[in-house]
């Protein structure tokens, strides 16, 4: 046993004077890492199946991207919105999409048919809370039957229901 304690203090006495940090040092003492592979912008594939997303944690870097991936029988894209820091986000989602895109800075739109993968990716590049949501109208098999701006716009068109409003979306924050 003191052979094992011994051990364990010589090691612990190399790796301090290896990092310029004396034996008896705080927590407050020890100089913060810099520069590691966890700190490079990474990309997070999100997952779509019907009707959620997976794989999107609640806290992001800025400076990472956003893939999406679709595993289920319908189309679905991923709009991504930034909100105001307060939002109440069970409250928001319950807005028409108009409302909600009138509310929040749209940040991009990612898209993927069944079995696809979205040809491209969005890169959250500043803090703050964001919205992931699918406006798709449920039954949406082809992704070109759904191609509009995500504009706010008066619709002359019937109502159908959305996949936000069966479930799909997601909220994180980024800083």
């Amino acid at each position: 046993m003191r052979i094992v304690i011994a051990a364990v203090t010589v090691f612990f006495m190399v790796a301090c004077q290896q990092a310029n940090v004396p034996a008896s040092a705080t927590p407050e003492d020890v100089p913060p890492t810099t520069g590691n592979a966890t700190d490079a912008p990474s990309t997070i594939e999100i997952v779509a199946v019907d009707y959620r997303f997976d794989g999107l944690p609640e806290i992001l870097s800025v400076g990472t991207s956003l893939s999406l991936r679709n595993e289920g029988t319908e189309t679905h894209e991923l709009v991504l919105l930034r909100v105001q820091e307060d939002t109440d986000i069970e409250s928001f989602v319950q807005l028409t999409e108009e409302e909600m895109l009138q509310r929040a800075e749209m940040i991009g739109v990612l898209v993927a048919a069944p079995d696809e993968t979205a040809e491209e990716t969005i890169t959250v590049s500043e803090a703050g809370l964001y919205l992931a949501v699918c406006f798709i109208p449920i039954g949406t098999v082809d992704e070109h039957e759904h191609e509009h701006e995500h504009e706010p716009s008066p619709s002359t068109e019937s109502v159908q229901v959305q996949h936000y409003s069966v479930g799909m979306y997601a909220s994180f924050s980024a800083g």
